[in-house]
């Protein structure tokens, strides 16, 4: 009872529609239970006075031995202007746990789900890399030779040509919807355990006996023990693998997998003004020079002595893809680099026309591609800005 007036003050505090879950320990006949309580007459009291409406619909949310009362402990409740918007339901089975899972659902808001396409988009184990390099160098063949007026288009339709053979000649990989990844230490073992723990508490859900309920007790706590095993081993056997050159990248990666932080990418372009502002005012201080005044002419610059600009050879850009990953490194439009991975791009033909129209399409003049970026023709010079403040 002494919770009650702090329960009221949060709940009035919050301007808006309200949606409430959680494990509130009390007891009444409105939300299921069979006893009540003070604290539960002082919630649903403090439901009325602020215009909530509970949605529960009666089912017990927390499992029971047999012979015990129903416990519905675990409540949901919202503005009574939403109310009628959402649906709440509770799984049958526990998953590990003394309580059921609850799925709120509203199907009025339909969010359409983001699934980021895979880097390494096809199955490479079993490609057929001659006939691979056979078709690109036939269609390469027809394309219209390279000069200073169409390198820009000659390379779009290059990298088409690269996109369109390899989804002729490759399997595409399936992309999972909604689904997790099993951590690196999942084995067959660990499924075998779960479907045994699931059958128990199956079982017990169709008969409630004493017997079914010490059956699904002890599994229960042998599969707890057994995945903290595996969990555990897994770990050590990973620390054990580990040496000096291995990437840093590679090594965090890992880690978010043993710690069950794998989430998809989402790209959010949802960035408000305001928000933006915000975000510059940080990171860009008022005695910072503006973009025009930092903003130098192409024509201003001679780039004829620097290096990085001199015409690469084959074998540079070989030797450079030798030692890049079999992906690309960003979500670009790029279709060479988005679609094909590199390893492709290693085995495209070396001694035939192919490399003739490789070099060209890829040693564009800087003075064409900067025009070509102030002029915003190119496609993948769009950027998601994710601020962090």
């Amino acid at each position: 009872m002494e919770y009650l007036p702090t329960i009221k003050s949060l709940l009035d505090s919050v301007s808006g529609p309200l949606l409430v879950m959680g494990d509130f320990n009390c007891h009444h006949y409105h939300w299921g239970s069979d006893v009540c309580d003070n604290f539960g007459i002082g919630l649903l009291d403090i439901l009325d006075d602020l215009d909530l409406c509970l949605i529960n619909d009666g089912s017990p949310t927390r499992m029971s031995a047999p012979r015990q009362s129903n416990s519905c402990v675990d409540l949901t409740f919202c503005s009574s202007n939403i109310s009628s918007l959402l649906i709440w339901r509770r799984l049958e089975m526990t998953h590990g746990s003394d309580h059921y899972p609850i799925i709120i659902e509203f199907p009025s808001k339909n969010i359409p789900i983001k699934v980021s396409p895979p880097l390494l988009k096809y199955q490479l184990n079993s490609a057929n890399w001659d006939l691979y390099s056979k078709i690109v160098d036939l269609r390469i063949s027809s394309l219209p030779k390279v000069d200073s007026h169409n390198a820009h288009e000659c390379f779009l339709s290059f990298s088409s040509t690269i996109s369109s053979t390899a989804d002729d000649c490759f399997t595409p990989k399936k992309t999972p919807c909604g689904r997790l990844p099993p951590p690196p230490w999942w084995d067959r073992e660990c499924t075998n355990m779960i479907k045994a723990r699931n059958e128990a508490e199956k079982t017990f859900n169709c008969n409630m006996n004493l017997d079914n309920l010490i059956a699904f007790k002890r599994i229960l706590a042998k599969s707890r023990k057994f995945l903290k095993k595996k969990k555990r081993e897994g770990w050590s056997k990973y620390c054990s693998s580990l040496s000096p050159s291995t990437p840093v990248s590679t090594v965090w990666k890992k880690v978010k997998c043993f710690r069950s932080s794998l989430t998809p990418a989402s790209h959010n372009n949802n960035m408000t003004e305001e928000l933006g502002h915000q975000f510059f005012s940080k990171i860009a201080p008022a005695y910072v020079p503006n973009v025009e005044e930092c903003n130098v002419g192409i024509d201003d610059v001679d780039n004829t002595a620097d290096p990085m600009n001199m015409p690469f050879s084959l074998d540079e850009l070989k030797s450079v893809l030798c030692h890049v990953r079999d992906s690309a490194p960003v979500f670009s439009r790029l279709d060479l680099l988005c679609a094909m991975p590199q390893c492709g791009i290693r085995r495209l033909p070396s001694n035939t026309t192919c490399c003739s129209e490789l070099l060209p399409g890829l040693q564009v003049q800087d003075e064409e591609f900067l025009g070509a970026v102030d002029g915003s023709s190119f496609e993948w010079t769009a950027t998601t800005l994710a601020p962090l403040l």
